[in-house]
């Protein structure tokens, strides 16, 4: 099976499972460290696509004088080996393309248009701070009422992560556009999407979630809102009822509000 010579999910084979920041070390692929350790286990060979070296076929390493099972994949060439010992220590994005000569098709649940590895996006500093932990920020950009009905290229959610860490010498962005079918009324589509992300992640331990649309702060078992919702249909946030209260309560005080009208944005 041939691979496109470059990285990227929106190809003819998409990533089987993403280790963000594996750290090298030694002259061999140890993947007990690895998240998609249990996929590779004990297998023939498998394909990865590493950051800053390429696409290459790895084979399992024979067991050790002992007999028990090495955990570890050898690369196949001397060059391979020196430019990973090398990196040693350093953290490296790893895509697992092919277990035994099996790949994943491309899905289109969830595609990413604009892997950036090893970069962040302009209006971000590419200054890292100095941290000790590693970090996955995700912001969601959401297609109110799933776009448009006459407008197909409307009708996606856009999800962005990037993710830090103390280990890497650049912060590694993702932009992932999530098509939502029938407008994905219940959002199930993009609840996939955000659990396909976090999986990919999943040894993160601190991850910060931001969204531009208002969240249910209370459940009041209201029904799903229409995109057009008839005038008197639509009950105020929780948010808007707290906050007029507490104005309320803060103009009587002082006797006037004097021409103060605070209001809650929408988004």
């Amino acid at each position: 099976m041939k691979y496109p010579e470059s990285s990227g999910m929106n190809r003819a084979y998409q990533a089987i499972s993403v280790d963000h920041a594996y750290r090298i070390r030694d002259d061999q692929f140890w993947y007990n460290d690895c998240c998609f350790a249990d996929l590779v286990r004990n297998k023939t060979v498998i394909v990865m696509n590493i950051e800053g070296l390429g696409i290459r076929t790895l084979r399992h390493s024979a067991p050790g004088k002992d007999g028990r099972p090495t955990s570890s994949y050898k690369f196949p060439s001397k060059a391979d080996r020196q430019w990973w010992k090398t990196h040693h220590e350093k953290s490296v994005r790893l895509e697992l393309l092919s277990i035994e000569g099996e790949a994943e098709p491309l899905s289109d649940v969830a595609t990413p248009i604009k892997p950036e590895t090893g970069s962040v996006p302009d209006f971000i500093n590419p200054v890292l701070p100095n941290i000790s932990e590693e970090f996955l920020c995700i912001g969601l950009d959401i297609a109110w009422f799933g776009g448009s009905v006459n407008d197909k290229d409307s009708q996606f959610d856009c999800l962005g992560a990037v993710f830090i860490s103390p280990h890497a010498e650049q912060a590694i962005s993702t932009l992932i556009r999530v098509p939502l079918k029938n407008r994905d009324s219940d959002a199930v589509q993009l609840l996939v999407a955000i659990d396909e992300l976090l999986r990919k992640y999943q040894r993160i331990q601190r991850v910060v979630f931001a969204l531009d649309a208002p969240i249910q702060a209370v459940d009041r078992g209201l029904p799903d809102r229409s995109p057009r919702p008839l005038p008197g249909s639509v009950k105020r946030r929780a948010c808007e009822n707290y906050f007029d209260e507490q104005c309320r309560h803060l103009q009587k005080s002082l006797i006037g509000d004097n021409g103060w009208r605070p209001k809650i944005q929408p988004s």
